[in-house]
């Protein structure tokens, strides 16, 4: 089911805007809630797990294939190994760090889609794809802020893991109904995280001992649910080059959500506003306006 272009861009922004606040929450739930990272991948494992399960049991599967099926399913796989990834670098750094030198994704997306799907874009689209990707990197930190080469290594592997799961969420929607690719997606995300901790003594010790911290699990990850669903619901309709790009907001969007919850949270970053980083935030606004006239 595709949805207007007015409405796919709606859902475009509403899903970096909702990544960007739960970048935020589960800054403060991993330096303020947590003792054991691993563990608590777990509980978020449990919680996709249950909500995948939970909106396919309202759904149709009947005519759903292999064919149908592989694009959600593998696209939830990544993501669920890309979540040990992603709080290893939470962990690590402040969220507008970590978000800042990800967004380098878009680029790998677009070539993904030229290759594979033909898509190409008008000029002033591929403008306003520099422009904004420009911004997102000169708004985080310097690489030696970010606690040694083995984050940026981190990161680097988690530009390529994003990528393909976007990707093939744009896949997915060409053959399946949005629901039921996001009910795959989520099965398949707690699934690959589950199945780490079913073959680890220790990681399911570690994930007994957060077991108090659930109810925070399925908080963070009923924001996941939002997200990837704005997503696929973008997706369904733009490009996921334009789709990819517009994501490149989400920086912009840490930043605030990080200052916006600081008297609910308490200090949770350490980054001040400064000249370069409002240029910054100016080219991302500028090239995600670009983005969208030229569509």
């Amino acid at each position: 089911m595709m949805v207007s272009l007015t409405f796919a861009i709606i859902f475009a922004i509403l899903s970096p805007c909702i990544f960007a606040f739960m970048n935020t929450l589960d800054k403060f739930i991993v330096s303020k809630k947590i003792k054991s990272i691993i563990g608590f991948t777990a509980l978020a494992g449990i919680a996709t797990l249950f909500f995948g399960i939970f909106i396919g049991l309202f759904l149709d599967w009947g005519n759903i294939g292999i064919l149908e099926i592989w694009p959600a399913a593998v696209s939830g796989i990544i993501f669920g190994a890309q979540y040990f990834l992603y709080y290893k670098i939470m962990a690590g750094g402040d969220a507008s760090n970590f978000s800042g030198l990800t967004y380098l994704y878009p680029i790998v997306v677009a070539l993904l889609s030229f290759l594979f799907l033909n898509e190409t874009l008008p000029y002033l689209a591929y403008a306003g794809i520099l422009l904004s990707i420009t911004g997102s990197l000169l708004l985080s930190a310097r690489i030696k802020k970010l606690n040694g080469i083995k984050i940026v290594y981190l990161i680097g592997l988690n530009i390529v893991l994003i990528a393909l799961y976007e990707f093939l969420i744009k896949i997915s929607t060409t053959n399946l109904s949005e629901w039921n690719g996001i009910a795959l997606e989520f099965i398949f995300i707690g699934a690959t995280i589950c199945s780490f901790f079913i073959f680890s003594k220790k990681m399911r010790k570690l994930a007994f001992q957060e077991k108090h911290n659930l109810k925070w699990a399925f908080f963070a990850e009923f924001f996941t649910l939002m997200a990837i669903t704005a997503t696929f619901f973008a997706m369904s309709t733009l490009s996921a080059t334009v789709v990819s790009t517009i994501a490149t907001i989400q920086p912009l969007m840490v930043l605030f959500f990080e200052r916006a919850t600081t008297k609910i949270f308490g200090k949770i970053y350490k980054n001040k506003i400064t000249l370069s980083r409002i240029i910054s935030i100016g080219l991302i606004i500028l090239g995600v306006i670009l983005l969208i006239f030229a569509n």
